[in-house]
């Protein structure tokens, strides 16, 4: 069994998985924010104000901030959210509001690394 000692203690395998796990901080670097006009009904503010909100993440190689199987189960996942550049795009118009409609992005995108992140945990280890 794989153990790493950490201060006195000695962690295993699984403790030093549970370390790495993603702890709902996205790095501002590693986003691309903007907004774009929104569709659907809002009369001239949707018109005028561009209020819809679009991220784009990359996860390749460079997203040190995902442990490395967690990252790839994230981009199997988002397959068909990835544009031709290799980023990760979510978008949300849910409100009229430009900063509500960013963090509605931004919560998509941790709720869906979160949901993966379990669904890994969940999985027995074979040997």
């Amino acid at each position: 069994i794989l153990s790493v000692m950490i201060g006195l203690r000695r962690l295993t395998a699984p403790q030093l998985r549970a370390l790495a796990a993603f702890a709902g901080e996205i790095p501002h670097n590693a986003i691309q924010k903007s907004f774009v006009l929104a569709s659907g009904p809002g009369g001239q503010n949707v018109q005028k104000n561009a209020t819809k909100a679009q991220i784009k993440v990359k996860l390749d190689d460079s997203a040190t901030w995902l442990d490395n199987d967690l990252r790839l189960a994230v981009v199997r996942r988002l397959a068909n959210r990835i544009n031709i550049n290799g980023e990760v795009v979510i978008e949300s118009d849910r409100t009229r509001e430009r900063s509500l409609n960013l963090t509605d992005a931004l919560d998509k995108l941790r709720s869906t690394i979160y949901e993966v992140q379990r669904e890994m945990g969940a999985r027995k280890e074979t040997e």
